[in-house]
């Protein structure tokens, strides 16, 4: 029963009381729905990602603002392929901003995402980018489309890991910016998008268009003194050698995924040009560069993943050096240049190789196609060491100028170069030729010119010459080389000019070099020998030295032979029209005309004893004359000898058993031969008679260096 005597004041304060008991109920259960809600929010979102990426995805909050449309997420990660693999998606703090607008739309429309200290792992395959497959079905079944109005990135990280060869290598961008607008499921178009990031000490920036749904990506990237260490990874899959120091740009145009009509669609494609400086590469087990380049510049550049090729239009190396060591089993640096097959050196120290959980059946399994139209080289150098001989021969090469065209690592046709340049800044050279560099053995032929190189140089090739120390002189010398697999034929011409012997060095020596030399060498003090050589795998201890010098004597031992014929050729004797190395081989095969050491005697009896530098004239008897062929023939040789201003010639006058003319015979003889060769141009110098005290049988002429 109501009492009547209860104020009106006291109703109304029982009524606001009320009234505030169910306004609090409805705000502790608005706010315990709030929280319920933002929790079951987060467990979906984190429940429809894993289900459409397949990947296991943590969220450590979610906070929704109802008022501004605003939803934030902290701690966002979504894990990698492997367990020990970094997160391919992740950032610290997601901040979107949505628009009501949704709620009547065809799409979610979000304002404005902010991504805080986001990292994304880039993972290249044989299929292209692991985030090309982790959004491939993100397009498929209803629902509604998304629309990013705005997107941003501060402070993010961009990780990239690719296959090769010897395992995963990885690096990464630090610090990016990146701003991107546009993106829209609905239209399937690609978004805009542009951005800037720290590369090791360098500077990347980007700009181009990207999309995930279906993924496509085309790109203008720019990078700007990046040191060349990033790519350690992946030059250790390619090239023995790995840079330890340099920088590079390069301007590049990145695609990926669908592209009509492309038949590489699905697959990375990379087209641009890089510049290098100040480049050197290092072999693992070397703490000295191998190599070091002043810059190089490659055009035209275009790698396809899925095919497995990197074309390239033309390389330039600008002042590129290399030491080039022959060991003493004959091994040489050159090996080093290929890579071993034990396991990268190094990852870039930018992240862990485990990182991708990248799959290694790209291309690199099976080895790229490589083709480089051009490969040219200024003011190059190589520093050669040649530990194989027992006297190191060291020389640089320099001022190398040259180039090589058509390479193609899966051709076997040979590859054509040439190049100039100098021996230690002295003697110029010249080496061309084709070489079949990826045919299986190697093959191909090479021609080495050098001209006027310091003997001191080359004599580590030929030891102390013949037994004597070299004085001085020069070797000019055209070398044509075969090479067939591992045998090394070579066929080559050597010019020795001005050279001078000095004392002999060892023991005495037993080959007459100086009067070999005497014989050959021109009025312009030039030595002329063919020295052909062959070099198998079963010598490739034995001390080249040794096989060239071989050569050497054999090419004078054959002038020495029949010293006597090669100098009537040098005459111009009508009867030896050869040079002087030809008549000799051909007088003494009986190849062609009658040798003069058969053509000066009685023409009834043998009347020549041939002994090498030894002519013996066998004149009628008491008799101090020539007839006329055999003057002719002598008076050829005469003017042969003229022209061997180091070459003299001893006069041993001779009277047989039943002669009676005795000393004014012999003079007369003496005087004959003497008065015979200087009319026909030998110098007097050139000139000895030495009479013994008993004479010999036969009168001879024995030749003698000066």
């Amino acid at each position: 029963m109501h009492d009547a005597s209860e104020s009106p004041h006291h109703s109304s304060a029982r009524r606001w009381w009320i009234g505030g008991l169910v306004l609090a109920g409805v705000v502790g259960l608005g706010t315990l729905g709030y929280i319920g809600g933002t929790r079951l929010a987060a467990d979906r979102l984190v429940e429809t990602l894993e289900q459409r990426t397949g990947r296991k995805v943590s969220l450590a909050s979610l906070d929704i603002n109802p008022l501004t449309a605003t939803l934030t997420l902290k701690g966002f990660s979504m894990a990698g392929a492997t367990a020990d693999a970094l997160p391919v998606m992740a950032a610290r703090r997601i901040t979107i901003n949505g628009a009501w607008s949704s709620l009547w739309k065809n799409r979610w429309i979000l304002q404005q995402v902010t991504l805080i200290s986001p990292g994304l792992e880039l993972i290249s395959t044989s299929d292209g980018l692991n985030v090309a497959r982790l959004f491939s079905d993100s397009s498929s079944g209803g629902g509604k489309g998304l629309e990013v109005q705005d997107f941003r990135v501060e402070q993010g990280t961009l990780g990239w890991t690719t296959p090769t060869a010897k395992g995963s290598s990885r690096t990464a961008l630090t610090h990016m910016q990146l701003d991107a607008h546009g993106l829209d499921t609905t239209t399937r178009h690609p978004f805009s998008l542009r951005g800037k990031a720290d590369w090791k000490s360098g500077v990347f920036k980007g700009h181009g268009k990207m999309g995930f749904l279906p993924w496509q990506t085309s790109l203008w990237l720019e990078a700007d003194s990046v040191p060349v260490t990033v790519l350690r990874g992946w030059a250790s899959a390619v090239m023995g050698v790995l840079p330890s120091s340099g920088v590079f740009s390069s301007t590049v145009h990145f695609e990926d995924g669908a592209r009509t009509g492309d038949s590489n669609a699905g697959g990375i494609v990379l087209s641009g040009r890089a510049d290098v400086s100040d480049l050197a590469l290092t072999p693992p087990s070397r703490e000295t560069p191998l190599i070091r380049v002043g810059s190089m510049k490659m055009d035209r550049l275009r790698y396809q993943q899925k095919a497995g090729q990197l074309a390239i239009g033309s390389i330039v190396v600008d002042d590129p050096w290399l030491m080039m060591t022959i060991a003493e089993d004959g091994t040489t640096t050159l090996s080093e240049l290929t890579p071993s097959s034990s396991s990268p050196e190094e990852q870039d120290a930018s992240g862990p190789s485990t990182a991708s959980g990248a799959s290694s059946t790209g291309e690199s399994s099976s080895g790229m196609h490589i083709t480089v139209s051009k490969v040219g080289w200024n003011q190059g150098t190589v520093a050669l060491r040649d530990h194989h001989l027992k006297e190191t021969f060291s020389a640089d090469l320099v001022n190398l100028e040259g180039q090589i065209t058509d390479v193609d690592s899966q051709e076997e046709a040979p590859l054509t170069f040439s190049m100039t340049g100098q021996v230690n800044s002295r003697a110029p050279l010249r080496l061309d030729g084709q070489v079949a560099l990826f045919d299986t053995p190697m093959s191909g032929n090479m021609n080495l010119h050098i001209a006027r190189m310091p003997i001191s140089i080359f004599a580590p090739y030929i030891k102390a010459f013949g037994g004597y120390a070299v004085k001085r002189g020069q070797v000019s010398a055209d070398m044509h080389y075969q090479l067939n697999g591992k045998t090394i034929r070579s066929d080559n011409t050597i010019l020795l000019r001005k050279l001078e012997l000095g004392e002999p060095v060892g023991k005495p020596p037993s080959f007459p070099i100086k009067t070999a030399i005497a014989l050959l060498e021109g009025d312009d003090g030039v030595v002329s020998l063919n020295v052909p050589f062959t070099l198998t795998p079963d010598k490739a201890a034995v001390d080249v030295s040794a096989v060239i010098w071989q050569a050497i004597r054999k090419g004078l031992s054959q002038v020495l032979t029949s010293p006597f014929d090669a100098l009537a050729a040098l005459g111009g004797d009508s009867d030896q029209a050869d040079s002087p190395s030809t008549a000799s081989r051909r007088a003494r095969t009986g190849e062609g005309p009658a040798s003069i050491y058969a053509a000066i005697g009685h023409a009834q009896e043998a009347s020549l004893s041939r002994n090498g530098t030894k002519l013996s004239i066998r004149f009628g008897h008491d008799e101090a004359t020539l007839n006329d062929a055999k003057a002719r023939r002598l008076a050829g040789w005469a003017e042969g000898l003229s022209r061997r201003s180091r070459l003299s010639v001893v006069i041993r006058p001779g009277l047989a058993g039943n002669e009676s003319g005795g000393e004014a015979l012999l003079d007369q003889r003496a005087e004959m031969l003497e008065a015979l060769l200087t009319r026909h141009g030998v110098k007097p110098e050139q000139i000895q008679v030495r009479k013994a005290g008993s004479p010999p049988s036969t009168t001879t002429l024995t030749l003698e260096a000066l």
